[in-house]
């Protein structure tokens, strides 16, 4: 697994539903999934969240949208998909992920 490359920073313009912008390193120990789409793109409103700024798609080296990156407990880049995702085959992934991180990190994002 350390063969996954770190996970750059984030650059946005704005978040949602968050009293204060999130990082990487706040939430170092979590599994992290990261959507990013365009509002012109009908599949990409139907099935992701709003697109991280340009610089940030180039840091991810993301080839277009929708594009879907997962974010291991550690920091690194274990996957990522241009194109829609199959809910299952997601949310496998986030498990394996999910069952790597130790019994006493927290997993959830509450606030």
């Amino acid at each position: 697994m350390s063969g996954y490359p770190p996970a750059p920073e984030w650059h946005t313009s704005a978040w949602l539903n968050c009293e204060t912008p999130l990082s990487l390193s706040a939430l170092r120990g979590r599994v992290v999934v990261v959507e990013a789409f365009q509002m012109p793109c009908p599949a990409c409103v139907l099935h992701a969240l709003p697109q991280a700024q340009r610089r940030t798609m180039r840091a991810y080296a993301m080839q277009g949208t929708p594009t879907t990156v997962l974010i291991d407990a550690a920091g690194r880049l274990p996957r990522q998909w241009f194109g829609a995702v199959d809910d299952l085959e997601l949310g496998l992934e986030v498990g394996q992920l999910l069952a790597e991180v130790p019994g006493d990190a927290p997993q959830w994002r509450t606030d």
